[in-house]
């Protein structure tokens, strides 16, 4: 291999370092991603990480299959039943207010 060649190819490991994130940082941004909009320069780095990372498109797989589940559950209705009446969600929300929730 050449003296460019060498050159190049670590040029590019360089480049492809700095745009794709860490599996941990891409765990954190995943899941940011399911709630919001992120930054463009943010979503590439994402999809340049996704592209080399099998385990990191699993993951965005599950949180996509999870997302899907959790808003089946919260349109009111699902397998295991109805929603709560609101006089059963009010009593929780006070209990867990005066037991130190939010």
């Amino acid at each position: 291999m050449s003296a460019k060649t060498s050159r190049i190819q670590s040029a590019i490991h360089r480049v492809l370092g700095w745009l794709a994130f860490s599996c941990h940082d891409m765990s954190r941004l995943s899941s940011q991603a399911a709630d919001t909009t992120l930054p463009r320069l943010t979503r590439v780095r994402m999809s340049v990480h996704w592209l080399i990372c099998k385990w990191c498109r699993r993951y965005r797989a599950q949180i996509a299959l999870l997302r899907g589940a959790c808003s089946q559950l919260g349109s009111g209705t699902s397998e295991a039943g109805p929603a709560l009446p609101p006089e059963a969600r009010e009593r929780i929300r006070k209990n867990l207010c005066d037991h130190g929730g939010h």
